[in-house]
């Protein structure tokens, strides 16, 4: 088979194909605590992400620093920049490393599950950053993940996923359908579709 991202054939690509389509996509990680134990402030560990604008070894220059700092403020971690990474929130940590994908300036941002082990507030806090993003950026959010409640209410289209296989993509509306979610999840189920995110919840059988 052949694999495509961004119109390029990743088998054909060759060591500086690759280098410049991973310029191209910005990832954040599930794992919030990658380099953590290394002694890096949050404005530090989001330069990482401009590291493949200015080259590896090259020490950044006044406008990737400024762009840094533009980012920074963007997701509301000004106040936190010069704090230590590894002391900061599980929610401030995730911020940070969204701001350290966007700095490379990508074409597709790459997810990973970035509402894993927030609490709600938080997670609604990514949400709506993912939200923002879409709408100001204009760029593709790809998001992983397994609760249905996190899906932005700008999402237009939804991939489902069974043992690695994909049983359905289209539509929020079209694939998240109660019947095909009872099917998966082995539980009876219902959707609720509310200002344009979803929540599942078991389905409550009527009274006699």
């Amino acid at each position: 088979g052949t694999v495509r991202m961004l119109d390029v054939r990743v088998g054909d690509a060759g060591a500086a194909g690759l280098a410049r389509l991973r310029r191209r996509i910005g990832y954040v990680p599930q794992a919030l605590a990658e380099r953590s134990e290394l002694p890096l402030t949050l404005r530090e560990v989001v330069a990482v992400g401009r590291t493949g604008i200015a080259g590896l070894g090259r020490p950044l220059g006044r406008d990737d620093w400024r762009r840094v700092d533009v980012w920074i403020d963007r997701l509301g971690l000004g106040p936190c920049a010069g704090a230590a990474y590894a002391d900061l929130s599980g929610g401030e940590q995730r911020k940070g490393l969204i701001a350290k994908a966007m700095v490379q300036d990508p074409e597709v941002l790459l997810l990973d599950e970035p509402t894993a082990n927030l609490d709600l507030a938080w997670r609604e806090r990514l949400v709506e950053t993912l939200e923002t993003l879409f709408r100001e950026v204009r760029l593709t959010v790809v998001l992983v993940c397994h609760e249905l409640e996190v899906i932005p209410s700008c999402c237009g289209r939804l991939v489902l996923l069974e043992d690695g296989r994909v049983t359905a993509d289209g539509p929020p509306e079209a694939v998240l359908g109660a019947e095909r979610l009872t099917r998966l999840y082995g539980a009876d189920l219902e959707v609720l579709h509310r200002g344009g995110r979803f929540t599942v919840v078991p389905r409550q059988e009527a009274p006699a």
